[in-house]
């Protein structure tokens, strides 16, 4: 009789060991995958006084989404820290008053197509701004077309770009990646890693935004660009937040700038607007 009760027991040992190693590997299976790719793409910018001032002087319009509106935000909030004029900030959508320069900024359909919006923005520029634009961001989205067809995503993508560079040749129109959100590595996401599924819920959305923006990466060449992506994906150290699917890296956003794995939090809009306005005084003090 003991010895069934001794067997018993080694076999809840041996049952518990076998979980505890188990839950061990599927929680430390990423760790340090983190510490990968260092490239750093943050930037602590030092405006001077007549740096910023030039920049008052430019009219730049940012047709965006929601988290292209925490980039809004963080740009009022990066200009509350400086001892200068602020920037004037133009809701397009609120405000009637288009005469003062600064940034003008309006929500962009969110399943419209490149030509679509580009066709938006010359009604907008032609109407209400009157061709005042000296820089010009707007966010084009690969989510418009369902098929997720990269090769007519990418095709849109330029022609929409072309006929808003050869329209308007004395505006400078930024080009960048789509933003990317956090992607969780829970523990129903380790398991099916393990057991090699072929597709997994949770890195959908960014699967295909990687996709992407390494094609715009590619093709982008001397052109303005502003990398949302990889400002997102980098933390304050350089290093880059990496999750993997078959063996192959992808980005996703750091999840010290995420309040609901999507926007940016005070921290990261702050993050974003710094390397944005960087960019900005690059090409205004060419």
């Amino acid at each position: 009789m003991m010895d069934l009760v001794l067997n018993k027991f080694h076999i809840f040992v041996l049952y518990c060991l076998i979980v505890g190693i188990s839950i061990f590997f599927l929680f430390s299976c990423d760790r340090g995958k983190n510490d990968l790719d260092p490239n750093i793409s943050q930037k602590n910018i030092d405006v001077t006084k007549t740096q910023w001032e030039s920049l008052l002087k430019k009219n730049i319009y940012i047709g965006h989404r929601s988290v292209g509106n925490n980039l809004i935000q963080g740009i009022q909030d990066y200009g509350q820290t400086l001892p200068y004029k602020s920037i004037n900030i133009i809701d397009i959508d609120r405000e009637t008053d288009y005469n003062r320069t600064g940034i003008f900024h309006s929500w962009i359909n969110e399943s419209a197509s490149p030509q679509t919006l580009a066709t938006d923005y010359i009604h907008l520029v032609e109407n209400k701004l009157k061709n005042k634009i000296d820089i010009a961001y707007i966010r084009f989205t690969p989510y418009y077309n369902t098929e997720k067809n990269l090769n007519k995503v990418l095709g849109d993508y330029n022609e929409a770009q072309l006929l808003l560079e050869t329209k308007y040749p004395d505006t400078i129109f930024i080009q960048g990646t789509f933003p990317l959100g956090h992607t969780k590595i829970t523990l129903k996401t380790r398991l099916k890693r393990i057991l090699n599924y072929d597709e997994i819920w949770e890195y959908g959305h960014n699967l295909y935004t990687n996709q992407y923006n390494a094609k715009i990466r590619e093709q982008i060449g001397q052109k303005p660009f502003f990398d949302f992506a990889d400002i997102q994906s980098t933390f304050p150290d350089g290093r880059k937040s990496i999750f993997y699917h078959h063996n192959e890296a992808y980005y996703h956003m750091v999840s010290d700038y995420t309040y609901d794995d999507t926007h940016l939090n005070e921290k990261g809009r702050m993050v974003a607007a710094q390397n944005f306005l960087s960019l900005l005084l690059t090409l205004i003090n060419k």
